[in-house]
């Protein structure tokens, strides 16, 4: 199955799924319009993914991360929908979610303290995270995957 990749935008964050390296991203400001209408394209996408792995049976590590610099109540509902369907994945993989902060930023912490709290996910872990990294230097590396996956096809 392809990767999954958008490019961020103003009020949307970079969505990137590598189905090769089985690493997924979702990094940015997220306050789309239509935050259903732009995650229902992923979560459609990830559904799919996930149902062919367990149909394989057994398959490489996964790991799910997020880094945000603000995320909307919208957005919030549909990124908890993705980690439940990514969950799936720990009956046939070790899979872990990490939820990345940037330096003391306290609102996004909090809200990964929340969505840890709502999921109450024992398998896959959950964790949170303080990082140095910014959410462009993570973009940018990101691109530079894409790209480089692209040219390799």
């Amino acid at each position: 199955m392809d990767s999954y990749f958008v490019l961020s935008g103003a009020d949307a964050p970079l969505l990137y799924f590598d189905t090769t390296r089985h690493e997924f991203y979702i990094c940015g400001i997220s306050h789309p319009e239509s935050a259903m209408e732009f995650y229902g394209f992923l979560i459609r996408w990830l559904k799919c993914y996930v149902d062919k792995q367990l149909e394989k049976g057994e398959c490489a590590p996964h790991r799910l991360t997020f880094l945000f610099r603000h995320i909307n109540s919208m957005s919030f509902r549909s990124v908890s929908r993705v980690c439940r369907i990514f969950a799936q994945l720990g009956a046939v993989a070790s899979c872990e979610i990490v939820w990345l902060f940037e330096n003391e930023d306290l609102d996004i912490y909090e809200a990964g303290e929340d969505l840890k709290e709502e999921l109450a996910l024992k398998n896959p872990p959950f964790r949170l995270s303080e990082t140095n990294e910014t959410i462009e230097s993570l973009q940018e590396l990101l691109i530079h995957l894409h790209a480089t996956e692209r040219q390799s096809v």
